[in-house]
């Protein structure tokens, strides 16, 4: 069978979110989609309830056993080996980055990934010059080789979660990054914000905007967000965040999931998403 979407989850060690999560993401994105789950090394089989076990059963879960580190800041080399898992065991086309307390709340997300093909925020770092991750980043000598072996002088941020890519233009991604980045070296920081959208544009020039609404990025996620992206009603004014008239954050009309919910399989939030249709 060949999928549609391999989703790449990184994971932490709540077995009944892990199933609430994965669920979720089927319900949206439909059966033709096959999530990697990566678990955390905290990840502990012993003493779970047999129950807990059910989301290795699953026939769209994978589970890629080559536990790597997952700290803050450690996730390109986890996302590459998702990749790297995937190609070696499905056919597939197209390659997604989610994280263990996002959620789908819409419809609709699979059909514009087909559409569009290539997700990802290119802000520039330029309207940031403080942002903790570009800051770090200037001093990342990986980054640097990839830079130069690529011809690029500007580095650009993204959110990660929410963000996609068809297999041939994230194979190549691949091959560049690891070709030069060395995991462990130098400072920790969230290399996934930097690297990828640093250097998208010279695999595609047609990208987009992220499907996920984060609320790092914009406002506390809240009961009347989540309803009103389910209903495709919910806007905001881009110039309200800015103001320089630069970069679009999100397109309204194409936002299908939200970021943050708690990873408590009763938190609020996580119930009032398991009752939308």
């Amino acid at each position: 069978m060949k999928y549609d979407f391999v989703v790449s989850l990184p994971v932490h060690e709540q077995p009944r979110v892990i199933l609430d999560q994965t669920n979720n993401m089927l319900k949206y994105l439909g059966k033709k989609t096959m999530i990697v789950l990566h678990l955390s090394k905290s990840f502990n089989f012993k003493n779970l309830p047999e129950h807990d076990y059910s989301f290795l059963l699953h026939d769209n879960i994978a589970i890629n056993f080559n536990k790597l580190p997952t700290e803050r800041g450690n996730l390109v080399h986890v996302h590459n080996s998702n990749f790297n898992f995937a190609k070696n065991n499905f056919e597939f086309s197209y390659f997604m980055f989610h994280s263990s307390n996002d959620m789908y709340v819409r419809h609709g997300a699979n059909e514009y990934i087909k559409k569009v093909k290539n997700a990802i925020h290119q802000q520039p770092t330029s309207i940031r010059l403080t942002w903790p991750q570009y800051v770090l980043a200037l001093g990342d000598n990986d980054l640097k080789k990839i830079m130069q072996y690529l011809n690029i002088d500007k580095i650009f941020g993204t959110q990660a979660e929410g963000i996609f890519f068809e297999k041939e233009v994230f194979q190549e991604m691949v091959n560049v990054i690891d070709r030069f980045y060395k995991f462990g070296n130098y400072q920790f920081y969230c290399r996934e914000e930097i690297y990828y959208p640093t250097i998208i544009s010279k695999f595609t020039k047609d990208v987009f905007t992220p499907i996920v609404y984060s609320e790092v990025c914009r406002n506390k996620i809240t009961k009347e967000i989540i309803l009103g992206i389910a209903s495709g009603t919910y806007c905001e004014d881009e110039n309200e965040h800015n103001a320089a008239g630069e970069y679009k954050m999100y397109d309204f009309n194409n936002v299908y999931a939200v970021k943050r919910i708690n990873r408590k399989y009763n938190d609020k939030l996580r119930k009032l998403i398991r009752t939308l249709n």
